[in-house]
């Protein structure tokens, strides 16, 4: 099991190409494992963590960051196209199992698209079988790496900068409610989610509870966004435009579930990321500093 942890007696350069690299490797994996839907959704998960670790640390590596960066998001955009088709179905489930007062009237709209959606079809294994080899070559990069900046004063910036992007995520979406939006939103909470996960050590009795709602945040917008791609499915499709009545229902519905989802999502990001960026980020250096401290009075002793 990879570790995405920072590491107290390793340099943090070194833990820096480390945190990019490893979940790379583990996508890589992944990706050529028997079950395509599970290995595409799981080494997404890993190359997120990865891209994080890549902004968090951004200003130590200059431009190997910057060509890595648009790497990953190659990856990333191949992999989530095969992913799009099957979250549309997951979504739909999820969302019948709210409403089982709507499975008879969707059951045609369902069998479509379930019929439209192979659980391995050859082409994307062929495409996810090329990106776990691209992977192998950009995890080999990264250990090459050489830091032309500090990495403290890099973990620094970048944790300062992950917090404001997802403090004014937050802001925009409310402001201007649109579904891209709130996906931005959760992109960025998904950012400072890594960046606490990575920094658990520091302090885990607390930083546990930070990750678990930051977790459930993410849950939240997740399932706003395959509501509102389904929302769109629906709306758009053949087999309901006969059945005007069933897809208005339908409709109200998802819009019923999302405005429940966002009112949720905006208590718990409050108080995420309620703090002024420097003072959170001066007082996640000063838990660092004291994690750091501890560890040389436990050697000097």
């Amino acid at each position: 099991m990879i570790v995405f942890e920072l590491q107290r007696h390793v340099p943090l350069a070194e833990q820096a190409r480390h945190l990019v690299s490893e979940p790379i490797q583990q996508a890589a994996r992944t990706l050529r494992g028997d079950d395509l839907v599970n290995a595409v959704h799981d080494a997404r998960k890993a190359l997120k963590r990865s891209r994080a670790a890549l902004r968090t640390f951004r200003a130590a590596f200059g431009a190997s960051e910057r060509s890595m960066a648009e790497a990953l998001r190659a990856a990333g955009r191949t992999l989530g196209m095969i992913r799009d088709r099957h979250a549309k179905l997951e979504a739909l489930d999820a969302f019948l199992a709210r409403h089982p007062e709507l499975e008879a009237p969707l059951d045609a709209f369902r069998t479509a698209l379930r019929s439209s959606t192979p659980l391995d079809d050859p082409d994307e294994r062929a495409r996810a079988l090329a990106v776990a080899t691209d992977l192998d070559a950009l995890a080999t990069d990264v250990a090459s790496w050489v830091a032309t900046h500090d990495a403290g004063e890099a973990l620094s910036l970048g944790l300062e900068r992950a917090y404001r992007r997802a403090r004014r995520a937050m802001r925009e979406a409310y402001e201007e409610p649109t579904t891209d939006r709130f996906h931005a939103w959760r992109r960025r909470t998904k950012d400072v989610l890594h960046q606490w996960t990575m920094l658990r050590p520091l302090w885990p009795e607390v930083l546990d509870g930070y990750i678990r709602a930051a977790k459930s945040l993410g849950d939240d917008l997740g399932e706003e966004h395959d509501a509102a791609l389904l929302a769109r499915q629906i709306l758009h499709d053949a087999t309901l435009r006969a059945a005007a009545s069933t897809r208005a229902d339908c409709l109200g519905a998802i819009e019923g579930v999302r405005s429940e989802l966002r009112a949720r999502a905006r208590h718990l990001g409050r108080r995420l990321f309620g703090e002024h960026p420097r003072v959170y980020v001066e007082r996640l250096l000063r838990w660092r500093q004291a994690w750091q401290d501890e560890s040389r009075s436990a050697d000097g002793s």
